[in-house]
This record gives structure tokens, C-alpha cells and sequence, in this order.
């Protein structure tokens, strides 16, 4: 193998990356220049967002390994605050199975409180899953959560993308305060896997960053725990969940909530930041990829760290190398992965996940004819059952809970990327 700890490319490499190289442990340098076809040098050990430096940066604190993998995950779901131990919701949250729009919508997530949520003008960006096409090459879209690459944002009308009545008709299952107004109980939530969050709070604390602007805050768990663990918090959001806003402003008043479209709204927010002396990292939730990395190449020299969420799709882990950023992928490192991965994840979630699966079971005791394929009388296939039913309950036998899928968070992952302000000697240790 190339002796990485030497090699440099140019004087603007030792520059933008220290020693030259750009990644992940020397024991991955090899399958991931040729299974993932990586052109930039990945193997060394003092690189920042290296294997070696996250692997520092997050087990230089038992406090905040013990408060996302807490010894008993049952006994912490059930009992745990979150201000003491992690969890995925809140305890002030219910399921609200098949009464909920299946996209992101601004106010009330549950259609009988909300039901001209659809109307508005730009609710078109929320839909997801996107069956709609443009033009003649017929390529689909998916915007505000997942902005396809070969899409340009500012080139669309979102007139163009009002809901199909098969869309509007679907009811899917979300998460709601357990106690309604005036009373509401505190319901947040987040499909932030526990081992993402770790990474983001570790790396930032070894960089000494002290204001981390979210952009798409659905269910606002994050943001809390972010404030939680002594961040300053700004995190935006394009459609807003009511509750969400309100729950986050009564558990977190410190948080700064923002409306509107991060894509004009980062750059204006990190600016006030730098101005106001803070150490800023970005974390792109809202745009997705290729679409988040134009917004974060606008401000890309004015913050310590950026994360792509979702990030590992489209050929996104490419895109970044060549443009030769320095990159950590969650899902790449092996040596994070072995501890705190999907399998470390799954564990600390069975407790949510057994709640999901009791809500599945219920819901088909209560309302039988949703589980039904076909006609009674006709013994033919019901049209739309069979979408139906894994619209509410997937293969595993859990509640879905779209558009963000907690279900399934365990297998979610994302990059953070060494931003442009993160100079050698910048880490705190």
C-alpha cells in the first residue's frame, strides 16, 4: 500500500487536507478504492474524520456513550427522560394509526384536523414518495426530503406537483401528542439513529463547535438532544409540524425555530452566525445530496462541518470524492460500524420497534377490512390492497410511520465533510 502519512497531491491538498489523504482507516483504504471506486487517498490515521480520529472522538466520553446506549434499552424506553438517556420519542407521544397524510405537511399531521393541508401551494415539494413526471425523458422527482441530482430546484413550479388523488386519498399512521391541547404532552421525535447522533455530537465537540444549524427538523428530537448536549440549536424547517414547534419551544426554549427554505436560509444563518463568532456546523436533513451540496457549497468556507443525511444513494459518496472532500461515511468506516452500526442500533430500538408491532396487531383487530386482499363474495383481488397494506404495516410486522421511516431507522445512514473553516490544529484534542 502507498504510504499515505507522505503523499500529497499539491500545495492546495496540504492545504485543504493536511497530509494529503482523505479518509477512513488504512484497513479500508484498499476495498474502498476499488469496491466504491474512489480516486482520493483514504488511510490517515491523523486526518481529520479519519477511522482513528472519530474513533477518538467517540469514546473520549463514557457520559455520552452511556446516555445513547444505555445498558437496559427496555428499562430506558419505558422509564428514561430524555434528558438523561436517549430514546426515540419522547414519552408524551401516541400512535395515530391510518389517520395521518402519508407526506410532509405544514400544521396537523392528521388528516381529519387538517384536511386542506394538501392545498397549499407548495405542498407539491413534500410529496413523498414522487410518481411525477418531466418531460420527455419522464424522470422522476422527489423534492424538499430527496432532491434527485439531475433536478434543479430553482427551475421548477411547484404548482406542477399537487398531490394525485390516490395520494391525497392514502392514510398512513405518524406519531401525535398522547395528551391534546390545552394540556399537550411533549411529542418529539427523530429516525436520527442513535450512532449518527454520537457521531455529529462527538465530532463537533472535539472541533469546539458551538452552533449547529439543522436544516429539516420533522420531528424535532434531534434539535433537542443537540440543545440537550450544549449546542446552541437553529434548525429549520420548510413545512412545519404544529406540535413539533411547540413541544421543541417548551422542552428546549433556547432552540431557534425557523420556517422557510433552507436553501436561502442556510447561507443567511451561518453568516450571522460567523459574525457573531460562533463555530458553526451545518447538517443538511431537508435537502437532500446533490441539491444540499450546492447550498453548502455557498457557505462551505465559513463552517468547521457539514452532514448529508440519507447520504449513501444517487452516487452521492462518489460525488464527494470527486470533488475531493474529505469524507466519513457512517456505513464505510468498519470499525464504527462494528460498534455502533445497524447491529448496535437495533438492539437499543427493539423496545420502540415491539411497540410498533403491537400497534400493527391492534390495528388489524380493529379495523380488519384495511388486511383484507380480497372480496369476500368475489374472492377477487381488492385493487389497491395490497399498496395499501404496505402503506401501514411492513414486512417485519411494524407500523410504517412515512415520510421519514422510523421503522426502519436502524439501516440509516449518512457522510460528514470536513468544511473549509476547519483548519490543521483547530481540534481541541
Amino acid at each position: 500500500m502507498e504510504d499515505c502519512v507522505n503523499f500529497t497531491n499539491s500545495a492546495f491538498e496540504q492545504q485543504r487536507h493536511g497530509n494529503g489523504c482523505i479518509g477512513l482507516a488504512a484497513e479500508n483504504s484498499a476495498a474502498l478504492r476499488v469496491f466504491e471506486n474512489f480516486g482520493q487517498m483514504r488511510c490517515c490515521p491523523n486526518n481529520g474524520l479519519s477511522s482513528e480520529w472519530m474513533a477518538a472522538a467517540a469514546s473520549s466520553n463514557t457520559t455520552l456513550l452511556k446516555y445513547f446506549y444505555p445498558e437496559d434499552p427496555l428499562d430506558a424506553f419505558v422509564k428514561g427522560e430524555i434528558e438523561k438517556t436517549y430514546r426515540p420519542i419522547t414519552k408524551g407521544c401516541n400512535l395515530a394509526p391510518n389517520a395521518c397524510w402519508c407526506f410532509h405537511v405544514r400544521g396537523s399531521p392528521i388528516k381529519a384536523e387538517n384536511p386542506d393541508a394538501w392545498k397549499e401551494s407548495d405542498v407539491g415539494k413534500a410529496i413523498d414518495p414522487a410518481a411525477t413526471k418531466l418531460d420527455s425523458k419522464k424522470r422522476q422527482i422527489k423534492l424538499h426530503r430527496d432532491l434527485y441530482a439531475n433536478i434543479d430546484a430553482s427551475s421548477v413550479n411547484a404548482s406542477s406537483f399537487v398531490p394525485k388523488a390516490a395520494q391525497v386519498n392514502d392514510s398512513c399512521s405518524c406519531l401525535v401528542p398522547l395528551q391534546p391541547p390545552p394540556q399537550e404532552s411533549t411529542c418529539l421525535f427523530s429516525d436520527m439513529r442513535p450512532g449518527k447522533l454520537l457521531a455529529v455530537i462527538a465530532a463537533c465537540r472535539r472541533l469546539g463547535i458551538t452552533h449547529i444549524i439543522e436544516e429539516g427538523r420533522f420531528g424535532g428530537l434531534s434539535a433537542l438532544i443537540y440543545a440537550i448536549h450544549g449546542f446552541k440549536v437553529t434548525s429549520i424547517e420548510l413545512l412545519p409540524i404544529d406540535f413539533v414547534g411547540r413541544s421543541l419551544k417548551s422542552a428546549a426554549p433556547g432552540v431557534i425555530q425557523v420556517e422557510g427554505d433552507g436553501a436561502v436560509l442556510v447561507p443567511q444563518l451561518v453568516a450571522k452566525a460567523r459574525r457573531d463568532g460562533e463555530r458553526v456546523a451545518v447538517i443538511f436533513d431537508g435537502e437532500k445530496r446533490r441539491a444540499a451540496y450546492k447550498t453548502y457549497e455557498k457557505v462551505r468556507d465559513q463552517i468547521h462541518l457539514v452532514v448529508f443525511d440519507d447520504s449513501y444513494h444517487e452516487n452521492f459518496h462518489r460525488h464527494l470524492d470527486r470533488h475531493e472532500e474529505v469524507a466519513w461515511h457512517t456505513n464505510l468506516d468498519r470499525t464504527y460500524a462494528n460498534k455502533y452500526g445497524t447491529k448496535a442500533d437495533i438492539t437499543q430500538l427493539a423496545p420502540f420497534e415491539q411497540m410498533l408491532k403491537r400497534a400493527a396487531v391492534k390495528l388489524k383487530r380493529q379495523q380488519p377490512d384495511l388486511f383484507r386482499l380480497k372480496d369476500p363474495v368475489t374472492k377477487k383481488w381488492i385493487y389497491g390492497a395490497q399498496q395499501r397494506l404496505r402503506r401501514l404495516v411492513d414486512k417485519e410486522g411494524r407500523l410504517v410511520l412515512p415520510p421519514g421511516g422510523l421503522q426502519d431507522m436502524a439501516h440509516y445512514h449518512f457522510v460528514l465533510v470536513r468544511g473549509g473553516a476547519w483548519k490543521l490544529g483547530d481540534e481541541l484534542w
